[in-house]
C-alpha cells in the first residue's frame, strides 16, 4: 500500500512545486519589465532607511514589518542618498519626504534604479510564493491532494495576485500574514493546544505590523474561538466566560508581544497608534476636503468609477472592482459548487474562510479611499481556498467538464495578459483596452510602464516625443529623449508622438467645460498602447 502511495504523493508535491515555480517565474520576469510604481518610491527609500538606522519615524502611514523585509536585501546596494533631514521625520512633511527620498534614490541619476528595484521586489515575491505554499497545505488538509492543487493553481495564475506579488508594496505582505494567522488558528482549532494558540497570536501580531487592515483579524479570531467551544458540544449560551476570556487573552497577549518585538520594544508605542489613527482618518475622510495632513494625499480628490467622479466614493466600489478585474473562470467557478453533493458547510474552517472574505468586503464599504482593488486583495487567497472543494463533485464526467475548462481558461487568461497584470480587466469589462472607462489609479496605470517607452521612442527618432503622466518621471533615468505634455496642449496637440497615461487622462476629464478637458478618447484614434496603461497618439 505505502509503495503505491509514496510515488503518488511525490507526484502531488512535484506538481505543487512546479506551480509555485511557475508563479515565481511569471512574477520575476514580468517585474523585470516594469518601472517603479508610484508607492514603491517611498516604500523602497523608507525600507532602506528603516533597516539601516532602526528608526521607524519616517512615514508612519503603515507599520514597519513589510518595509523591514523589503529593506534587508537593499543593504547590499549601498545607494547614494542626500543627507537625511531627521528633523522632518516627525513633521507633517514626513509622508512627502519619503517620496522625495525615493526620487533621489531611484531617478536622480546617482544610482542605477534597476538593481535596486529588483532587490526590493524579491522579498514580496517570496512572500507570495510562501502564501501559495500555505494555501496548498490548508486546501489539501480540507479537500485532499486534488483540492490542494486546484486552489494552488488558481492562486498561482491569478493576474491580480501576480500584479502585486512583483511590487515592493504592502499588499501581498498583508495577504501572507493575514492568511497565515487564520491558517495557524485553524491548526489550533484542530489540536486545542495552547502552544498553537500562542503561534496564531504571534502571527497575528506580525499581520498587525504588516498593515493596519489586519485589525480585521481580531473579530474573526474572536468568533473562531467561540466556534471552538461550540464544536466541543458547548452551546454559545453556556460557554464558560472565564475559559473563553483566558484563551482570548493568550491570543491577544501573544499578538501584542510580537507587535512590540517588531517595533523594537521599548520603542515608542504610540507610533502604531499614530498609524492606526492615520489610516482610519484616511479611510473615512478622504476626498471630503480639508487641511492637508501627513499621509493624506487624497483630500479634495475625486474618485472614479464607471466614468463618474465622487469626492465621497461608493460603498460598492470594491465589489465592482472585483467583478471587472477577476477572471471570468474564477467568477463562474462558484456556480460549480451547486454540483457538490457533499456537506457544503464545514464548520470552523468556513467561519474563517467565508468570514475573512465577508469582513474584508464589508469593511471596504466604509473605506472612502476608492483607488484600488489592492485594498481588498487578501480576499483572493480565501476565495481560491474555498473553490478547492470543487473536487468534491461526484460524477466524474461532470467534474471533468467543470474543472478542465476552468483550469485551461484561467491559464490562458494569465498567459495572455503577461506581463501586464496590473492592467488586467476581464471580458465582462471589455478587457484591458476598456479599463479606463471603469477604473483608474492602481487598477490600471500606476506608472509601471514608463520605462517601456524607449522602443516606442526609437520607432520615431526624428519626431518630438511627449509623455503625459501623473507619476514620477525622469526621461534620462528611463533612457529616453522626451518632454512632458502640458495641460494647455490638450486642446491643440503638438506634432509628434504623445504617450498618455490612462490615469493622467482620467484625471483631466472631471470638468467637461474646462479648457484642459481631455477629449482625445472621443476625437482621436490611438496608434497603439504600452502595457495597456499608456495610450500612444501621433499627430502630424
Amino acid at each position: 500500500m505505502w509503495r503505491r502511495w509514496l510515488p503518488l504523493r511525490s507526484v502531488q508535491w512535484s506538481l505543487a512545486a512546479f506551480l509555485i515555480t511557475l508563479h515565481f517565474t511569471l512574477g520575476i520576469t514580468s517585474a523585470l519589465k516594469k518601472a517603479p510604481t508610484a508607492d514603491e518610491y517611498s516604500y523602497i527609500a523608507t525600507a532602506y532607511i528603516y533597516v539601516k538606522t532602526g528608526d521607524f519615524r519616517l512615514d508612519r502611514t503603515h507599520p514597519p514589518l513589510i518595509r523591514l523585509l523589503i529593506g534587508l536585501p537593499l543593504q547590499l546596494t549601498k545607494p547614494w542618498l542626500p543627507p537625511l533631514q531627521r528633523n522632518q521625520w516627525d513633521s507633517p512633511m514626513s509622508y512627502t519626504y519619503g517620496y522625495r527620498l525615493g526620487w533621489e534614490m531611484l531617478l536622480a541619476g546617482r544610482n542605477a534604479w534597476e538593481p535596486i528595484l529588483l532587490l526590493a521586489r524579491i522579498p514580496i515575491l517570496l512572500l507570495s510564493c510562501g502564501l501559495a505554499l500555505l494555501l496548498y497545505l490548508w486546501a489539501r488538509d480540507l479537500y485532499g491532494d486534488a483540492g490542494g492543487l486546484l486552489s494552488l493553481f488558481l492562486y498561482c495564475v491569478s493576474p491580480n495576485m501576480l500584479a502585486h506579488a512583483r511590487l515592493a508594496t504592502m499588499d501581498v505582505g498583508l495577504c501572507f500574514f493575514f492568511f497565515a494567522a487564520l491558517f495557524a488558528f485553524y491548526h489550533y482549532w484542530k489540536t486545542r493546544r495552547v502552544r498553537d494558540l500562542v503561534l496564531a497570536g504571534a502571527i497575528t501580531g506580525c499581520a498587525l505590523a504588516a498593515k493596519v487592515t489586519a485589525v480585521l483579524l481580531l473579530p474573526l479570531l474572536a468568533a473562531g474561538l467561540l466556534w471552538t467551544f461550540a464544536q466541543k458540544g458547548v452551546s454559545l449560551k453556556t460557554i464558560p466566560p472565564a475559559q473563553y476570556i483566558s484563551r482570548l487573552s493568550i491570543l491577544l497577549v501573544s499578538a501584542l508581544a510580537a507587535l512590540l518585538l517588531i517595533y523594537g520594544f521599548p520603542f515608542k508605542p504610540c507610533y502604531y497608534l499614530d498609524t492606526v489613527s492615520n489610516v482610519f482618518f484616511k479611510a473615512t475622510h478622504s476626498g471630503a476636503g480639508g487641511n492637508e495632513i501627513a499621509g493624506m494625499p487624497h483630500l479634495n480628490y475625486a474618485y472614479y468609477l464607471l466614468g463618474n467622479y465622487s469626492s465621497k466614493g461608493w460603498p460598492y466600489y470594491f465589489l465592482i472592482a472585483a467583478l471587472v478585474k477577476t477572471p471570468l473562470p474564477v467568477l463562474l467557478a462558484p456556480l460549480g459548487l451547486f454540483l457538490v453533493k457533499r456537506k457544503k458547510w464545514m464548520g470552523a474552517p468556513d467561519v474563517l474562510i467565508l468570514g475573512a472574505i465577508g469582513i474584508l468586503h464589508v469593511a471596504a464599504m466604509f473605506n472612502r479611499m476608492n483607488i484600488g482593488l489592492r485594498h481588498v486583495l487578501p480576499f483572493y487567497p480565501f476565495l481560491f481556498l474555498y473553490l478547492g472543494r470543487l473536487v468534491f463533485i461526484e460524477k466524474r464526467w461532470i467534474k471533468q467538464s467543470v474543472l478542465i475548462p476552468l483550469t485551461i481558461w484561467a491559464l490562458v487568461d494569465c498567459l495572455w495578459i503577461y506581463p501586464d497584470y496590473l492592467a488586467y480587466f476581464n471580458p465582462l469589462a471589455g478587457g484591458p483596452a476598456n479599463g479606463q472607462a471603469i477604473l483608474d489609479d492602481s487598477n490600471i496605470d500606476w506608472g509601471q510602464d514608463l520605462a517601456r517607452l524607449g522602443p516606442v521612442r526609437n520607432q520615431y527618432p526624428n519626431e518630438p516625443f511627449y509623455v503625459a503622466t501623473n507619476w514620477m518621471f525622469e526621461p534620462k533615468a528611463f533612457h529616453i529623449d522626451a518632454q512632458r505634455l502640458q495641460e494647455d496642449q490638450i486642446a491643440s496637440p503638438p506634432k509628434g508622438v504623445v504617450a498618455v497615461g490612462k490615469h493622467w487622462a482620467i484625471r483631466r476629464r472631471i470638468f467637461k467645460g474646462s479648457s484642459t478637458y481631455f477629449d482625445w478618447f472621443e476625437k482621436y484614434e490611438p496608434i497603439g498602447h504600452v502595457g495597456h496603461s499608456i495610450l500612444l497618439y501621433r499627430f502630424e
